[in-house]
């Protein structure tokens, strides 16, 4: 099996990087990289990011078909969701793309597994997303969540967890995240907000609730107020939130996807996906979240939870 997917890594580093070539030169993207990214976010911005996911999910609705990833199933609606958010233009709001979707990132930062495999992604779904696209737009680094496993840029990495824990200091945080996520509990990443609420969503399929989610959200941000920080890590469904979020209370909202997991993984040197005690990891198929943490941090955590919608 082993011998099958190195196989399939080295015709992947031979085959995709001159068709990749020629895509960067019909569809140019402006992407900014991770760290200018997160100074945006520290001016006050808002960010939502779209991954391979969220992207396969868009081009297969474009073609009238149906793409399920494992955390969310597919669907016509979700694909057009999640289009409209893709377009949406506000100088505060901003949108991430993988920056490997604009050559002047390219592929050099990263291991040769994830170089692998984000030259497959990009050559596979560039030319259809770029139609809705503009080469006008400065796109943010959608990877910006995910700074530690593809590169083992330790450098980078702790630049950018220690700008986001300065980032969520003194301040009210609301985190609206799938049951057993638990960011930031059991390590440091929000332990100098000054106030941290948690709304538990689905950890499988959370965009079938997601107008539910979202009312119950935006009446909790307006009793916190106008300075609260939105969190988000619950997968496509996210994206549509913050968008919603955004209009609607005006408030910075940041889609955190996996932060709070590649701090983690920043943290034992992981060389792969690997489980992580007490929480949801469902790259790593770690659906066990009921052990792991202490009785003391279980119960600050369930002190966070205000409400559950599963």
């Amino acid at each position: 099996m082993l011998k099958l997917i190195d196989r399939s890594k080295k015709l992947s580093l031979f085959f995709y990087p001159p068709v990749v070539k020629k895509f960067y030169e019909k569809y140019p993207l402006k992407i900014m990289g991770s760290e200018e990214t997160v100074k945006a976010l520290m001016r006050g911005k808002s960010l939502v990011r779209f991954g391979e996911g969220e992207i396969q999910i868009i081009t297969a609705s474009l073609h009238h078909a149906v793409h399920d990833i494992y955390f969310q199933k597919g669907s016509d609606k979700l694909g057009k969701d999640l289009l409209e958010v893709l377009q949406f233009k506000d100088p505060k709001f901003m949108l991430g793309l993988p920056g490997c979707f604009s050559s002047k990132i390219g592929f050099s930062h990263f291991t040769t597994r994830a170089k692998s495999y984000w030259l497959k992604t990009v050559a596979k779904n560039l030319p259809t997303i770029a139609r809705y696209l503009s080469p006008s737009i400065l796109y943010a680094d959608a990877c910006v969540s995910r700074p530690f496993l593809d590169t083992q840029d330790r450098k980078l990495s702790e630049f950018i967890f220690d700008s986001f824990k300065r980032l969520v200091s003194g301040r009210k945080v609301l985190l609206i995240e799938g049951e057993g996520t638990r960011c930031g509990v059991g390590n440091d990443l929000l332990s100098s907000a000054e106030k941290v609420q948690r709304i538990l969503v689905p950890a499988i399929n959370a965009y079938d609730k997601v107008d539910e989610i979202f009312e119950l959200a935006s009446a909790q941000i307006e009793e916190m107020g106008e300075k609260t920080l939105v969190l988000l890590a619950a997968g496509p469904a996210a994206k549509i939130l913050a968008y919603k979020i955004f209009i609607k209370n005006r408030v910075q909202v940041i889609d955190a996807g996996h932060l709070d997991i590649e701090y983690e993984w920043f943290k034992t040197a992981a060389t792969r996906k690997i489980p992580v005690k007490g929480k949801f990891v469902n790259e790593a198929r770690s659906y066990d979240f009921q052990s792991g943490l202490g009785d003391e941090v279980l119960t600050q955590y369930k002190s966070q939870v205000i409400k559950k919608i599963i």
